[in-house]
């Protein structure tokens, strides 16, 4: 989990709960909302 926090993409995924996390992580990272929510709170 260490190694796929540090760095987040497919190779790192090692198990089934990580990959549900990774898929998430993916959805989320294809959403302009929140690429447009992050910038402005940051």
């Amino acid at each position: 989990m260490l190694k796929y926090i540090e760095n987040s993409v497919a190779e790192n995924v090692t198990n089934d709960n990580i990959r549900a996390i990774h898929n998430y992580v993916r959805e989320v990272k294809k959403d302009k909302e929140v690429e447009v929510q992050y910038v402005l709170y940051h």
